[in-house]
């Protein structure tokens, strides 16, 4: 169906009432006023099927027909952008009374309107960059936003920044300029919007001269450059470029001129970059907005700035700073003459003088090579991330890196000894690393080309160039005339045209049930809706697209298991599983199996995975629960002399931890998380606990072991998937004070055990206790993952590690356990 026809549709259906009331929907629960705006009303709601929190916006007056078609336009903008700093739609529909409504990612914070004046200017200016990032995306999909401020922009609490509201966004096609239904609107509140024949047009104070013109052919990329101006001179002023008021009054202070006067102290280049953006003629501003963030980069990284030239006098002082010994030789050598006399300085300094601003100018010139080296890795992970991914062009910024961190390299090695000063190292040592930077983003380069979900416009492939995939389908559909056999480099060029690649399993025995289902990356458990194939496990090979899968294992004879896998697009050879069944008496109770495999480790970049960081671990066991109270006491009972966990009051006192937890939590008190015990006392203790058993040796986990039974193998963030939800864990936003005898739930579950479930069944794997593993931190230090009731929210991510010292005793700190078969 075409956007009209979607439309009409929906202004068919509806009855014509306007939102005052929160909205009834199916499927969703909704509660409060979040916020109200000139188009639409958004409430907190309850996704009942996905038992997570959402934000759903419904139509203030689906009558207004150009409401409900900027209504709609937000909804078909933002399903077309993906980066991190546009929140992207989950669903959209009619609630009970017909009118349309859309659900989105709820992000608890507050318009950055509130809180920029409360921000120092660095703060601002890390904000302001991640707006311009989002921006820049959507001017690479074509979508300008037209109507840029800081009162839409939202902060979160865990430091997110979001662009929102595009109800007023262009979208290229015939032009960037108003929709056709738009030039129709009628008028709105003039001082809080622009509106005039042309339609809505922005906010007073942050359009530019062409929006409040209406004039609809100017109107684009160029536009939102403006109000990215208007919002940078407001983080250097800590007010609005322009004092607010009625939009005419507004609008005549920004033809005149008239901005609020910045403080003396604003940085003279950040003022000029300000001051670009806002030139009346869009022309003379600047060609995109990563031209803006590069700039502003410049100023960061202490380099002159296109804005604003530095005149002689400040680039000498900028000289000094980076190079402060060779600049002082030189400036002594100056006041010397003076005091010898002019002749002097004439006859006996001049060469000498010439060989020492030779030395200055042979380090400024290293400098300048490392700082052309950073701006062209720069514009390469522009090319990469803020704009559509272009390899091509970001192939040839890295070269240029390459050679400009090369250069500034060898002119270290030729400086003389007496020219190898501190700063001369410094700059040797940003050189090299400046080449393995390259080299890093060389290797996402290609991954990016290989995995772009753009190279053809039938398939998940065609991003480098047309002429490449016409190359490959022109060739292996020659091959297919002779068999593709003969060819086998065409049969791996083809799959990874298409995305896909070959997954051999096998298992043992080889009698096993192999039923294969996709894995979104917000699910755990095999779904029918999700179902592949069932496939015996004797070894042969199944065509998969990349992403992620989950694998369910059955045999009479061996214990059921499960092992998700995550598919990456740049391995078009496939890969080979063999996974070892289990008989039930082979896993001691309370523990998962966990087959050999591979898994994502560590922090996921802001838009894609590091294809290196693709381990495997082999087959291991591990606690569903952390360890609790009730299995560690027949040790302490064993062995009178080991330590005891104690609680330590603020008087100095201590009390031990377990009678505060048995009164705190009555009878159930065993089956709590046992906590105040160090690295080196649970060592102690599986020990012990190893040699009692006959069949099974015990240890804390590595941490990647720990890592892949909490996430899995698709790198998502949390357990539950890649959306934080603050009630699926027990962190510290639920105890406003920490006390380790309260604040802890039951390892078997509690209210958030089983919410923070991963994919292998571990319960908690998020929240509760931290959990010491046996990977070494550094010298005499451990490793603990998880998060705890004691932490915030993002330390619960499957990637986060801290570290601690392997004697601490920590409150907030416990253990979950692996096993290991004695034989099989």
């Amino acid at each position: 169906m075409e956007a009209g026809d979607s439309l009409e549709a929906i202004r068919r259906l509806i009855s014509g009432k306007p939102a005052s009331e929160a909205p009834e929907v199916g499927g969703y629960s909704t509660s409060e006023l979040l916020g109200k705006g000139g188009m639409g009303a958004v409430y907190l709601a309850r996704d009942l099927l996905l038992d997570r929190e959402v934000a759903l916006k419904v139509v203030l007056d689906p009558r207004d027909k150009n409401l409900l078609a900027r209504f709609l336009a937000e909804v078909r903008v933002t399903a077309g952008l993906s980066h991190p700093g546009i929140i992207r739609v989950h669903d959209l529909g009619l609630d009970a009374l017909g009118r349309p409504y859309f659900t989105m990612k709820r992000i608890r914070g507050e318009p950055w309107s509130k809180v920029l004046k409360k921000e120092t200017l660095r703060e601002r200016l890390d904000v302001f960059q991640k707006v311009a990032e989002a921006v820049a995306h959507a001017h690479s999909r074509g979508v300008v936003h037209r109507d840029l401020k800081p009162a839409n922009v939202l902060v979160g609490e865990y430091g997110e920044v979001v662009v929102a509201d595009w109800g007023l966004a262009g979208v290229r096609g015939s032009g960037f300029g108003v929709r056709e239904e738009e030039k129709t609107a009628g008028a709105q509140n003039e001082d809080v919007r622009l509106t005039r024949a042309g339609g809505v047009m922005g906010t007073p104070g942050y359009a530019a001269p062409e929006q409040v013109a209406g004039d609809l052919d100017r109107i684009g990329p160029a536009s939102d450059v403006y109000a990215l101006g208007a919002i940078l001179y407001e983080c250097l002023a800590g007010e609005p470029a322009y004092a607010p008021g009625p939009a005419i009054q507004v609008i005549s202070a920004q033809q005149q001129g008239r901005r609020t006067p910045l403080p003396r102290s604003t940085p003279r280049e950040l003022a000029g970059i300000a001051r670009k953006a806002l030139e009346e003629e869009p022309r003379r501003r600047y060609e995109s907005v990563g031209a803006l963030l590069a700039d502003i980069e410049r100023w960061r990284n202490g380099f002159p700035v296109l804005a604003a030239p530095d005149p002689w006098t400040r680039r000498a002082l900028k000289l000094f700073r980076r190079h402060p010994v060779v600049v002082a030789v030189v400036a002594s050598l100056a006041l010397a003459s003076v005091a010898t006399g002019a002749a002097v300085w004439v006859r006996a300094d001049q060469a000498a003088a010439r060989e020492r601003s030779k030395a200055a100018d042979r380090l400024e010139a290293i400098a300048e090579a490392s700082g052309r080296g950073r701006a062209a890795l720069e514009r390469a992970r522009a090319h990469l991330a803020l704009s559509t991914p272009e390899p091509a062009k970001a192939s040839d910024e890295i070269s240029v890196a390459r050679a400009a961190f090369q250069e500034a390299r060898e002119g270290v090695e030729r400086l003389p000894a007496a020219e190898r000063t501190p700063e001369a190292q410094k700059s040797a040592e940003e050189a090299a690393g400046g080449l393995a930077r390259a080299e890093l983003l060389d290797i996402e380069r290609e991954y990016v080309a290989l995995s772009s979900p753009r190279l053809h416009p039938k398939t998940p492939w065609y991003r480098l160039d047309g002429s490449v995939y016409e190359t490959v389908v022109d060739r292996v559909e020659a091959a297919r005339t002779k068999g593709l056999a003969a060819e086998p480099e065409l049969a791996r060029l083809e799959r990874l045209a298409l995305g896909t690649g070959p997954l051999r399993i096998r298992t043992d025995p080889p009698d096993a049930r192999v039923r294969i289902y996709r894995l979104p990356v917000n699910e755990l458990d095999p779904q029918e809706a999700n179902f592949v194939k069932e496939i015996p496990g004797d070894g042969r090979t199944i065509e998969l697209d990349a992403g992620g899968y989950l694998l369910v294992f059955e045999h009479p004879d061996r214990a059921p298991c499960r092992l998700p896998v995550y598919l990456l697009r740049t391995n078009p050879e496939g890969r080979e599983l063999v996974v070892p069944l289990l008989g039930p008496d082979e896993i001691p109770p309370g523990f998962v199996y966990i087959p050999p495999g591979p898994y994502l480790f560590g922090e996921r970049g802001e838009y894609r995975y590091d294809p290196a960081e693709h381990p495997e671990t082999g087959g291991y066991l591990v606690a569903e629960c952390e360890l609790s109270w009730g299995e560690w006491l027949p040790y302490v009972e064993a062995n009178p002399e080991a330590y005891r966990p104690e609680i330590l009051y603020a008087d100095g006192s201590k009390k031990p931890l377990q009678q505060e937890v048995e009164k705190a939590q009555g009878a159930a008190w065993r089956d709590y998380p046992l906590s105040g015990l160090s690295p080196l006392d649970l060592e102690a203790y599986v020990k012990w606990l190893s040699d009692e058993d006959p069949r099974f040796e015990y240890a804390l986990p590595t941490e990647g072991q720990w890592e892949r039974a909490a996430r899995g193998a698709d790198g998502r963030e949390y357990p539950w998937g890649d959306d934080w939800d603050g009630e699926k864990a027990n962190h510290q936003d639920h105890h406003p004070v920490f006390y380790a005898a309260r604040v802890f739930e039951t390892v078997r579950g509690g209210e958030h055990g089983t919410k923070s479930r991963s994919v292998f069944g571990l319960l908690h794997a998020a929240g509760n206790v931290y959990e010491w593993t046996s990977t070494s931190g550094g010298e005499q230090l451990r490793v603990v993952r998880g998060g705890s009731a004691g932490s915030p929210g993002s330390y619960c991510r499957c990637w986060f590690a801290a570290r601690d010292v392997h004697v601490t005793r920590s409150a907030h700190c416990g253990a979950r356990l692996v096993a290991a078969a004695r034989t099989r």
